[in-house]
């Protein structure tokens, strides 16, 4: 068991152990969470954040299509790859 003090500003060191073990390294970010009674420390991966996309007219027809889809209800929901994958195996035998 390892133990970690709290120190000033409520820091605290992980152990090399842990941070190898967890490939946790200078600078990472950890999600912070209590469970019971209990501090959980998850390791995070931020994702950055995109401007804009320039399309092309191609491109903005092709959304405005796929939206136009979505509005109108054709479009389908899968559980899983599995599902879509075999949804489109059914489609083509039909064709």
């Amino acid at each position: 068991m390892a133990l970690v003090k709290v120190r000033g500003k409520g820091q605290i060191t992980l152990p090399a152990e842990i941070r190898e073990r967890l490939g946790i390294e200078e600078s990472d970010l950890l999600e912070a969470r209590i469970e019971g009674r209990h501090v959980v420390l998850v390791p995070q991966v931020v994702v950055p954040k995109f401007g804009a996309v320039d399309l092309s007219s191609q491109g903005e027809r092709m959304v405005d299509e796929a939206l136009e889809d979505v509005g109108e209800g054709r479009v389908r929901e899968y559980e899983d790859a599995e599902a879509l994958i075999e949804d489109l195996h059914h489609e083509t035998a039909g064709d």
